[in-house]
């Protein structure tokens, strides 16, 4: 069964764990996949997931994108345009650290929000823009039941997931 025949999905933190294996799944079923990460190469090694993406015969690019910068995250969507335009927004990128609250620094604190919080925000903004145009699309933001109940040693994890909700259902005709 091919689920996602010629929708296009951008996928940002694709190149590697979670968001790379959403995205084999996705070119499985039959979906064009933008991977739009910080490096093309996967941090577990192997193959770059755009190119394991065309040989499951989905057309895939790599975007480089920081979703730190609202620039790379705009330029990442604008990258499906020459696929048909996005219709799904799948926004993973995330980090991870451990860190208890008094170990916490301020880099420690804005660089985890800048990424699982503003990454998020900001790539469904990207989307969403485009995807008004069209008259149609799907964002999923991925979060964490951590975000639900904190834990000691990852404070500023669970914060940041926290922020991002589990489930929003926007009307495109009103977002403008």
């Amino acid at each position: 069964m091919v689920l996602l025949e010629n929708k296009v999905a951008v996928i940002t933190g694709a190149a590697s764990g979670i968001g790379r294996q959403i995205a084999l799944l996705y070119a499985e079923h039959g979906a064009h996949i933008v991977v739009a990460d910080i490096q093309a190469e996967p941090r577990e090694g192997g193959e770059p997931t755009h190119e394991l993406c065309e040989q499951r015969e989905g057309r895939a690019r790599y975007a480089q994108c920081d979703v730190t910068k609202l620039s790379e995250l705009v330029s990442a969507v604008d990258t499906v345009e020459e696929l048909g335009g996005v219709d799904i927004m799948m926004n993973n990128a995330g980090i991870f650290r451990q860190r208890t609250f008094l170990e916490t620094s301020e880099e420690d604190f804005e660089q985890m929000m800048a990424v699982n919080v503003k990454g998020v925000y900001f790539g469904a903004q990207a989307a969403a823009k485009r995807m008004v145009e069209r008259g149609k699309g799907v964002i999923i933001n991925l979060s964490s039941v951590a975000g639900l109940r904190g834990a000691g040693g990852f404070t500023t994890y669970c914060a940041s997931k926290g922020a991002v909700p589990l489930h929003l259902r926007l009307d495109l005709g009103t977002l403008g």
